[in-house]
C-alpha cells in the first residue's frame, strides 16, 4: 500500500496496520526506521546461519572423499603415473578405466593428466 502526503511517498505491507510516525524515546528512530533494522538484521542472521551450514557440509563432504595422499602406497595411483603410450592397446586400456565411476572419481587429477598425454601422442 502506498500512501501520499504532499511531495513524499511512504510504502506500507498491504495487509498490515499502518504505523503511526511515532518516534522510540530510547533509540530515536520511527517505527518504520525501527522495522527496517530489525528486517535487516534478521536476514543477515539468516545468512550467518546459511553460511555456517554451507562451511559444514563442504567440511563434510571433502572429508568424505578418501584421496589418497602422496606418501601412501596407493597402486592404482603407480600404475597410472606408470602408464606410457606406445601403441593404440595402451590407449585403449586407459580409456576402459573410465567405466568405472568410483575409480574415476578418486583418480580424477591423474586420469586427465593421462588423458592429455594420450591425446598428445595420438595426435603426435
Amino acid at each position: 500500500m502506498v500512501r501520499k502526503s504532499s511531495e513524499t511517498c511512504k510504502i506500507y505491507p498491504m495487509f498490515s496496520s499502518p504505523v503511526m510516525y511515532t518516534i522510540n524515546e530510547v533509540t530515536g528512530l520511527t517505527k518504520e526506521e525501527e522495522l527496517g533494522l530489525n528486517e535487516r538484521k534478521r536476514l543477515q542472521d539468516m545468512c550467518s546461519v546459511d553460511d555456517e551450514f554451507k562451511n559444514d557440509y563442504l567440511n563434510s563432504y571433502f572429508e568424505t572423499l578418501n584421496v589418497s595422499s602422496e606418501d601412501e602406497n596407493d597402486w592404482n595411483r603407480m600404475i597410472l603415473k606408470a602408464l606410457e603410450f606406445h601403441e593404440f592397446a595402451d590407449c585403449k586400456a586407459l580409456i576402459d578405466m573410465f567405466d568405472d565411476r568410483e575409480y574415476v572419481f578418486k583418480y580424477k587429477v591423474d586420469l586427465k593428466k593421462k588423458f592429455e598425454e594420450m591425446v598428445q601422442w595420438f595426435l603426435n
